[in-house]
């Protein structure tokens, strides 16, 4: 009877070698993902985004785009290269469309996704796309846009009528009607040219608008910050405006006084064009504006000396066959006025009267009379008048030359 005899020494090796070659071969196939390992606990969930979850079935409004997850899945053996999970959509409604994780809600309707291991789906899930009716939506601006180089930022806030918990789902978009002027960038808006543009929040079928009136943005006022002028006399601020953009019309110059007082009460008198003329000795100050920035003007007005005095509005009125009345405005410094005629057939003037003020025909005061009146008898038809005033022994500008016919 022959004996069965056990494996010899060297089949022992053979098997212990192939053993040992099958789990370092799968450890190694595993490592590197040559083969597949088994996936547990995977789940599809929804981690970015606005939506409503119920179970396996998630609620997303139209428009919107959510991110998706395959959850914390558990792989064995736990040293196994991760495989490639992928997400798909199961069917061909168009409902929706998935690039990667991102979701994107492209119209109303149910669709169905699974989680992906090559062509096995390991986990399904249920879209349903809402497009809820909004109630109302309102928008604010941070601040408002006036000036060129503005920023500010919008605020919405929607209601809707259904699904709720929706409300801060996609957001609204934001449009301008003019992008020379107002530039949006994203929630951002700011003011790039000069003119006038609407900002529009638009979400579904509402919308709300602003308008905006952009105006240069001013950089600077140069002026005479000091300015030193005679009673009567007029001068001008200069003032001149830094603004951008350069290519915009030059921001309007804005003259107030910087105290309040009567009008009697004031030494200056300033136009909408930045002359100032003195009224009485004394000091003021004037604001001078555009856009948003102020400056001031300090004006000083002093004794008026006799070479900046002039003789106005000379004129003649007929009083009798050859007697011709000439009136003139009075000059309270003036102590006396001097008449001059023009010498037929000659340039030369020479003198021939002299007023005095209170003195007749003038009875009122210097410092109250309004007008000087002088009689003078017509030798031609063609006589040619002046008149000059002295200060103090000091003569001022002569008036215009009348010639009376």
């Amino acid at each position: 009877m022959n004996e069965r005899r056990g494996p010899t020494k060297k089949t022992k090796i053979i098997l212990f070698l192939l053993i040992v070659f099958t789990l370092v071969g799968q450890f190694f196939f595993l490592k590197l993902g040559i083969l597949s390992p088994m996936v547990k606990g995977i789940e599809i969930q929804v981690i970015g985004g606005n939506y409503i979850k119920n179970i396996d079935k998630y609620v997303v409004k139209l428009g919107d785009t959510v991110t998706l997850s395959a959850g914390d899945y558990v792989l064995v053996p736990k040293f196994a290269k991760r495989p490639s999970i992928w997400f798909n959509v199961l069917d061909e409604s168009g409902v929706i469309t998935i690039d990667g994780d991102k979701l994107v809600a492209n119209k109303v309707g149910t669709s169905s996704i699974g989680v992906m291991k090559k062509n096995r789906v390991l986990k399904k899930a249920s879209i349903k796309v809402v497009n809820p009716k909004v109630e109302s939506l309102d928008a604010e601006f941070e601040k408002p846009l006036k000036f060129y180089g503005d920023e500010s930022y919008i605020n919405y806030h929607v209601k809707l009528k259904d699904y709720e918990s929706l409300e801060k789902g996609n957001k609204p978009q934001y449009i301008s009607s003019n992008d020379k002027i107002i530039k949006v960038d994203g929630e951002k808006i700011k003011a790039v040219g000069v003119g006038t543009a609407k900002v529009i929040v638009k979400y579904n079928k509402k919308e709300v608008q602003a308008s905006f009136d952009i105006m240069p943005r001013v950089d600077g006022i140069d002026l005479n910050h000091n300015l030193e002028l005679q009673v009567g006399q007029r001068k001008n601020l200069n003032a001149k405006v830094k603004y951008m953009p350069k290519d915009a019309k030059s921001p309007k110059l804005i003259y107030r006084y910087a105290e309040p007082r009567l009008s009697k009460d004031r030494n200056i008198s300033v136009d909408d064009k930045g002359n100032i003329t003195g009224l009485k000795i004394g000091k003021e100050r004037v604001v001078v504006g555009s856009g948003s920035m102020r400056k001031v003007a300090f004006v000083n007005v002093t004794k008026r000396t006799p070479e900046n005095i002039e003789i106005r509005n000379l004129k003649f009125e007929k009083s009798g066959d050859k007697l011709y009345k000439l009136t003139w405005e009075n000059e309270p410094e003036v102590d006396e006025y001097f008449i001059y005629k023009k010498v037929q057939g000659s340039d030369e003037f020479i003198h021939i009267s002299t007023v005095i003020p209170g003195e007749p025909p003038n009875d009122q005061p210097k410092d109250k009379a309004k007008n000087i009146i002088e009689y003078v008898n017509v030798s031609g038809s063609d006589d040619v008048y002046y008149v000059v005033g002295r200060v103090q022994g000091e003569f001022t500008k002569k008036s215009v030359e009348v010639k009376i016919d």
